[in-house]
């Protein structure tokens, strides 16, 4: 399930779904949040008011599918014929809950980022990159920033954006994995993996590319982080002294990083709260 696949999980499934937690991060008390039982790569709008994710369907292609946040109202959203991919990050709605990003990866190679309308599941191509598009996130309405491999060699990452409407695209900065925007559209938290020494560090940096910092020594496998709708702190996934994944939160008027559970976030339900699997 998007970031969390390799990890430990709490969810647990059965005939009529599977079981997700929502999980207070000051206290670490989690409720039930039953999902559909094929569905993976959850993202909730800012308001907190519908779930985007994946499932099959019935041609077995995975799709964007949505549903209100109390898990009614079901109902898919892309019609692609090569079905969508999760990448590292799940489908990513845009900040006024009107479109979704979610990424296709191409039979004849190449994966692509698209944009859903969620008014009418009318699906527009808005990269034509060429190397594969990976994991992002929505810097505005209309702009969306994402990895890619350097097109001289396979690293390190650039981190990019392009203007959803017309395509224009630009490189913001250089060795930067999984960038996850800050609502408020001001910094980017994202994976950076310092060669040749081979660290992984959870890191921040402005939306313009500068002020680049680290923040946390994380896996290799990447920390995939989701900021709160206030842009006051953001969830990240790591390691655990039991060998396993959970989900810690950083602060950033504190810099103080807390675990909050074994679990792995999957996006934020509101300021207080997260959705992990």
């Amino acid at each position: 399930m998007t970031a969390g696949a390799t990890g430990s999980s709490n969810a647990e499934s059965d005939a009529a779904g599977q079981t997700l937690s929502i999980v207070d991060v000051a206290s670490g008390e989690a409720t039930a949040f039953t999902a559909p039982l094929g569905a993976s790569g959850f993202d909730a709008t800012v308001d907190g008011s519908m779930v985007a994710f994946t499932d099959a369907d019935g041609n077995g292609n995975d799709q964007v599918f949505v549903m209100d946040a109390d898990g009614s109202n079901q109902r898919q959203l892309t019609d692609s014929h090569v079905g969508v991919t999760i990448m590292g990050s799940p489908p990513q709605w845009s900040p006024d809950g009107s479109r979704i990003a979610y990424w296709v990866s191409f039979r004849a190679g190449g994966v692509e980022l698209f944009v859903v309308r969620l008014q009418d599941g009318l699906s527009t191509r808005v990269t034509h990159e060429p190397n594969d598009v990976y994991e992002g996130g929505w810097a505005s309405d209309r702009s969306f920033v994402f990895s890619i491999s350097n097109p001289k060699s396979s690293y390190p990452l650039l981190a990019r954006s392009v203007d959803v409407e017309t395509g224009g695209t630009k490189t913001i900065a250089r060795d930067v994995s999984t960038p996850e925007v800050s609502p408020d559209g001001s910094q980017i938290a994202f994976d950076s993996y310092f060669r040749p020494e081979g660290e992984a560090w959870l890191s921040l940096m402005d939306i313009d590319g500068t002020d680049r910092r680290k923040i946390q020594r994380v896996s290799s496998s990447g920390s995939f982080p989701r900021w709160s709708p206030d842009s006051s702190r953001f969830a990240y996934i790591g390691d655990t002294d039991q060998d396993g994944y959970g989900t810690y939160v950083y602060e950033l008027s504190s810099g103080e990083t807390r675990f909050v559970t074994a679990g792995t976030v999957e996006s934020w339900i509101d300021d207080d709260h997260i959705l992990a699997s």
